[in-house]
């Protein structure tokens, strides 16, 4: 993310400095939350749906993308900005903010990868695969965590939200 992120810097006025804290919390978040929440996940799907075929695969799908991504994306968030030094609820606040557009990129990118991971992959593998394919998704979600134009974005977002309520 950071190598996308500097070479978009190079080309505005934006500094190009490697940010170690960005990747110690990536690391954090990968190693300490996700693997094992995905781990977990996985295998619970594989005990929860019966069903075989095209049927379980889009069960696994629907469940993956309505039950497993908003609170894992919302828990992505949260502890980007509480490892950046934040309060919990201004971290949550911000979390909140940037979950719709995030869920409108996820719910374009990961239904044809989950029917892959489901349909073809070995459910020993599974975390594996997902974790290969997270790099690519790893990196837009620190991008959306720590990108300033994408912040005010969600902001000026959220505000219109609540001005329409």
């Amino acid at each position: 993310a950071q190598r996308i992120t500097t070479y978009y810097n190079e080309h505005t006025s934006r500094s190009t400095k490697y940010d170690w804290h960005r990747t110690g919390r990536m690391i954090i978040w990968g190693s300490v939350f996700f693997a094992p929440a995905g781990h977990v996940w996985y295998n619970f799907l594989d005990r929860f749906v019966r069903t075989a075929g095209r049927r379980a695969i889009a069960q696994k799908v629907a469940m993956d993308m309505l039950i497993f991504t908003p609170p894992l994306n919302m828990a992505f968030f949260t502890c980007n900005n509480v490892l950046s030094g934040q309060p919990l609820d201004e971290a949550a606040h911000k979390a909140w903010v940037k979950l719709p557009p995030t869920l409108a990129v996820n719910f374009a990118v990961w239904p044809g990868i989950q029917v892959v991971t489901f349909g073809f992959v070995p459910l020993q593998y599974r975390v594996l695969f997902i974790n290969v394919m997270c790099l690519g998704w790893s990196a837009f979600l620190s991008t959306m965590a720590s990108d300033a134009d994408l912040k005010l974005a969600a902001v000026s977002t959220s505000r219109k939200y609540e001005a329409d309520e």
